[in-house]
């Protein structure tokens, strides 16, 4: 069975329980989940950020972003990361996946810019404070995507997405001002960012189908690479609904073959979606 590169627009009627993602950088406590322009002038606008992690925590910390050949950075508070459960549907499957995620915190900019890059530099929790790797392409769940180039899609579909991260600040908030800083590390060589890259595919195959069994279907991997390019974790993003083909899926992800993704001119850890159909 090959894999087979396309988006499908099916009746969902599979269910499983509760899915973890993998986590992007595993020497970071927090990562950025997401970034929305929501208030402000031209000149200064005015961010909603959200953070997320593997569990329950509070933290503390910097966030760096580049825009324009021009890096800032944002020091942010305390903030607390609690559970919130994401109803998915991916294939044939509906599943709730669960993220501990923070409530938005706003960020002014100096300047109306087009981020291309976001990580997490510092980040302080209660078991101290953390210097983060860059991830591979330093950006907001940089994920390469599937090759070659037809269409294919790699998140499961969010039937209950959250709302307050495009909400403007309320009245009381106060932004948080991100300020210039040098670069966090090199960009004069060639390649300086790069996400990780697939260069062989394993296959998945599929088992014999049950007679009630509907299909097709599909799973989603995320891959976790290492600066060496070997496979440390590979975790279901989306499940098929089928624990036997999650397996193939799995498997297929783990034994492909992958290039590290790079971050200031060094091999880095990154992620790899890997998406398999089932059909």
């Amino acid at each position: 069975m090959r894999r087979t590169f396309c988006v499908l627009f099916l009746c969902m009627v599979a269910t499983c329980g509760t899915v973890h993602a993998a986590a992007l950088n595993p020497f970071c406590p927090v990562r950025v989940a997401q970034v929305h322009r929501v208030a402000g002038a031209p000149d200064a606008p005015i961010y909603s950020v959200t953070l997320e992690a593997r569990g329950a925590l509070s933290v503390s910390g910097t966030i760096a972003f580049h825009a324009d050949d021009t890096w800032y950075a944002l020091n942010f508070p305390t903030v607390a990361l609690t559970p919130y459960d994401y109803r998915r549907a991916s294939g044939l499957a509906r599943f709730t996946q669960r993220s501990y995620e923070s409530k938005p915190f706003y960020a002014q900019f100096p300047v109306g810019a087009r981020f291309d890059a976001i990580y997490v530099m510092r980040a302080r929790d209660a078991q101290g404070t953390v210097s983060c790797t860059p991830p591979a392409g330093v950006g907001v769940h940089v994920i390469a995507p599937a090759t070659p180039k037809p269409i294919v899609r790699t998140h499961a579909r969010i039937e209950n997405p959250r709302t307050d991260v495009f909400a403007s600040p309320p009245p009381s908030a106060i932004p948080l001002r991100a300020v210039y800083i040098p670069p966090p590390g090199r960009v004069d060589c060639a390649l300086a960012f790069a996400p990780a890259q697939m260069t062989f595919e394993a296959q998945a195959h599929d088992r014999p189908w049950d007679v009630d069994t509907p299909r097709p279907t599909e799973a989603i991997v995320d891959v976790l690479v290492a600066p060496t390019g070997a496979v440390v974790d590979a975790r279901i993003h989306a499940t098929s609904g089928d624990a036997g083909l999650d397996r193939q899926a799995l498997r297929a992800a783990r034994h492909s073959v992958y290039a590290a993704g790079r971050a200031f001119c060094k091999p880095t850890w990154g992620e790899y979606r890997f998406p398999v159909i089932f059909r």
